[in-house]
Order: C-alpha cells, then structure tokens, then sequence
C-alpha cells in the first residue's frame, strides 16, 4: 500500500518521497471507502522536474484513490479464497478465531479464546508457543 502511495504521488505531482512518508500518509489520512470528512496533511519530498525539495498538501479522496488498486486486490483474493473453502470453514473462524502453529491467536472481544489449555497433542494456541519455548529453552 506504501507503494501505491508513493507511485501515485510521483505519477500526479511528479514528487518522490519515501517509504517512511508514504507510510504516514496511509496512517493519517487514508481510506478504503469514501468519508464524509476529507481530511489534508502537508508533504515533503523532491520535485522530480527540478530536484529541488517540494512541500504539497494531499487529501485523503486522493489516498483512498491510490489505494483502490491494493484493496481491490486484496478483496478479490478474499473472494476467491473463501469460495474455495468449505461451507463451514469460515463460520469456524469466525466463531473459534484461527491460530497457527507455534502462534498465539489474538482474542477479539465477544469470541471464544481459541488458544486456551489445551490437552498435550494439540498444536495450536498457547500451548503450542509454551511448549515450543520450553523445547527451546531446554535445548539451547
């Protein structure tokens, strides 16, 4: 998303600027979906016409345009994956969360703690990442 920032900005304004300011920019202001609120922040970079340093301000119906590309892609790969995947999968995830091996599930208000003790065997959750540390930690 950094990036679509940063093209879009050199391909509209012909200014370069960094990863660490496109990434503030997407922070602050930016968008997947149209706000009542357009909201502006002032940038730094080099003006690619004559090198010499710019300052501009951009809004956020500008960042939310650059933007629409990477969402869309990421959208469509959500799509995709959740129509290949049996019915009851993504009820499961979202009534159980999803963890992977050796991680801890992060537990989101109203939803069961999927990562909970669980019986030895089982390698998902905290039981995983405490025995994978403990196997670790007596190993090294």
């Amino acid at each position: 998303m950094d990036e679509a920032i940063t093209n879009f900005v050199k391909r509209k304004y012909n200014l370069l600027i960094g990863e660490r300011t496109a990434e503030t920019i997407k922070i602050q202001i930016g968008t997947a979906y149209h706000d009542e609120e357009v909201r502006t922040m002032e940038i730094k970079g080099r003006d690619l016409v004559a090198g010499n340093p710019k300052v501009l301000q951009v809004n956020s119906e500008e960042v939310r345009e650059a933007l629409a590309e990477p969402i869309n892609a990421i959208l469509e790969a959500v799509k995709t994956t959740l129509e290949r995947t049996p019915p009851s999968w993504p009820r499961t995830l979202w009534t159980r969360g999803s963890s992977w091996p050796g991680r801890v599930p992060s537990a989101q208000p109203g939803r069961p703690d999927p990562g909970g003790d669980r019986p030895s065997g089982n390698h998902h959750g905290r039981s995983s990442l405490r025995r994978g540390v403990g196997v670790r930690k007596s190993a090294g």
